[in-house]
C-alpha cells in the first residue's frame, strides 16, 4: 500500500486533482469570469468529475497493477534465491558426505594393508621360530613367551576374517593343541569370529574370548575349551563329543543339535543357552549352571547332574576313566556294549562320577531322555518340571531315589 501511494502516477493526479480544486475555489471567491466555472451547472460538474475521474482511475490502476507485479516479481526472486541457497546447500553437504566416505574408504583401505601386513609379518616371525626349531625345543620358555605375546598383540589389531586365517596357521603348524600347547591363547580376543564347518578337533581354547563367534557345525571333538568365553556364540550341530568345556561360559549360546556326548560341562554357565535336540549322553553337567536353558528334547541319557555320588548309587571311576574307556565317536563304546547286553549294572559303573549338583532353576525338560541320567542332588529342578521329560527310566532322583 505505501508503495502504491509513492507511485508517480497517484503522486501527479492527486496534484492534478489539488490544482484543479484550488483553481475552482479560486474562480468562485474572487469571481474569475475568465475561468467560465460561474455559468457552470451542477450536471456540467458531474460531466466535469467523470472525464476528470477517467484518468485518475486509469492512474490507480496502472499504479495497483505495477505494485502487484513488482511484489509477484520479488517473491518469485527471493523464492529463487532460497531455491538456489537450499541446492548450494544440499549440494555442499552432499560434496562433505561424499568426501568423507571417500576418506573412510581410504582409511578403510590403508587399515586394512595395515592389518595385512601385520598378519603377514607374524606368520614370518612365527615360521622363522620354527624352522629355528626354537619353538618345538621342550621348556624354551623364552621363544614361547616372544610367541604368546606377538600372537596375543596381532589379535589385537586384526578383523575377524584374518583373526580366522591366523587361527588356521597356528592349528596347521600344530602349535594350539592338546594339554599344553606351544602357544597359549589364555586372554585373546576371538570374538564374532567366523568358524562355520572349521575342523578345530582337538584344538586348545582355554580361557579364550569366543563371545558372540558363528561356530555352527564346527568340528570342536576332543577340544578344549575350559574357561572359555562362548556367551552368545553360535554352536548349532557342532560336534563337541569329549570336549573340555569345564568352567565356560555358555550363557546365551545357542547348542541346537549340537553333539556334546562325554562332554565335560562341569561348572559351566548355561543360563539361557539353547540346548534343544542337543546330544548330551555320559556328558558331565556337575555345578553346570542351567537357569532358564531351553532342554526339550534333549538327549542326557546318562548324563551326569548329581552333587555327589556315593558308593550306594554307583562306584566312582575318575573322567579320564570314563574317557578312555570310550572308543571312537562313532563306535561302540565299553558303555554302548553293556546297554547292548543288557547290563546295566555295568554302564552304571562306566558312566558315574563325583560330581557337584548342577542348578536346573527354570530349565526347560519338554520331552528331554534322561534315561540313566544322575540327578542325585541337583538344585532348583521340580516334579512338574521333571514331568515333562520324555524318559525317566532308571535315573537316580535329586533326593537320591532310582526311578523305576
Amino acid at each position: 500500500m505505501r508503495k502504491l501511494l509513492h507511485s508517480p502516477w497517484i503522486i501527479g493526479s492527486a496534484v492534478v486533482f489539488v490544482m484543479f480544486i484550488a483553481l475552482v475555489i479560486a474562480g468562485y471567491w474572487l469571481q474569475w469570469t475568465w475561468t467560465g466555472f460561474l455559468t457552470k451547472t451542477l450536471w456540467d460538474w458531474l460531466n466535469l468529475l467523470g472525464v476528470l475521474a477517467i484518468p485518475i482511475v486509469a492512474g490507480f490502476g496502472v499504479a495497483w497493477f505495477t505494485t502487484k507485479q513488482t511484489k509477484a516479481s520479488e517473491a518469485t526472486a527471493i523464492q529463487q534465491r532460497m531455491a538456489e541457497l537450499e541446492k548450494a546447500e544440499q549440494q555442499h553437504k552432499n560434496e562433505l558426505e561424499i568426501a568423507e566416505q571417500r576418506h573412510k574408504a581410504e582409511m578403510e583401505i590403508v587399515n586394512d594393508n595395515q592389518r595385512e601386513t601385520a598378519l603377514q609379518t607374524y606368520i614370518d616371525k612365527i615360521s622363522e621360530l620354527l624352522l629355528m626349531s626354537k619353538l618345538n625345543t621342550p621348556y624354551d620358555d623364552g621363544a614361547r613367551n616372544i610367541a604368546r605375546v606377538r600372537t596375543l598383540t596381532v589379535l589385537r589389531r586384526l578383523d575377524p576374517i584374518r583373526k580366522v586365517s591366523l587361527l588356521q596357521f597356528l592349528q596347521e603348524a600344530r602349535l594350539i593343541e592338546g594339554k599344553v600347547p606351544i602357544i597359549n591363547l589364555k586372554g585373546a580376543d576371538l570374538s564374532e569370529v567366523d568358524l562355520r564347518d572349521a575342523d578345530l578337533s582337538q584344538i586348545n581354547l582355554n580361557e579364550v574370548n569366543l563371545s558372540g563367534a558363528h561356530m555352527s557345525r564346527a568340528f570342536l571333538d576332543r577340544a578344549s575349551l575350559h574357561g572359555a568365553n562362548l556367551s552368545g556364540a553360535d554352536l548349532s550341530e557342532a560336534n563337541l563329543d569329549r570336549t573340555d568345556l569345564s568352567g565356560a561360559d555358555l550363557s546365551g549360546a545357542k547348542l541346537v543339535a549340537a553333539g556334546l556326548k562325554g562332554a565335560d560341562l562341569g561348572d559351566a554357565k548355561l543360563n539361557g543357552a539353547d540346548l534343544s535336540d542337543a546330544y548330551l549322553s555320559l556328558a558331565n553337567l556337575g555345578s553346570t549352571s542351567l537357569n532358564g536353558a531351553n532342554l526339550s528334547y534333549t538327549y542326557l541319557s546318562f548324563a551326569n547332574l548329581s552333587v555327589a555320588s556315593n558308593a550306594e548309587h554307583a562306584p566312582q571311576p575318575s573322567r579320564e576313566e570314563l574317557i578312555d574307556a570310550e572308543s571312537q565317536l562313532f563306535t561302540d563304546s565299553p558303555i554302548d556294549e553293556a546297554m547292548s547286553r543288557g547290563d546295566m549294572d555295568e554302564a552304571n559303573r562306566l558312566i558315574a562320577e563325583d560330581l557337584n549338583g548342577a542348578d536346573l532353576t527354570g530349565a526347560d525338560l519338554t520331552e528331554a531322555k534322561l534315561y540313566k541320567a544322575n540327578l542325585f542332588g541337583a538344585k532348583g529342578t521340580t516334579t512338574r518340571q521333571l514331568s515333562k521329560a520324555r524318559s525317566l527310566y532308571g535315573t537316580t532322583m535329586p533326593d537320591g531315589s532310582k526311578h523305576p
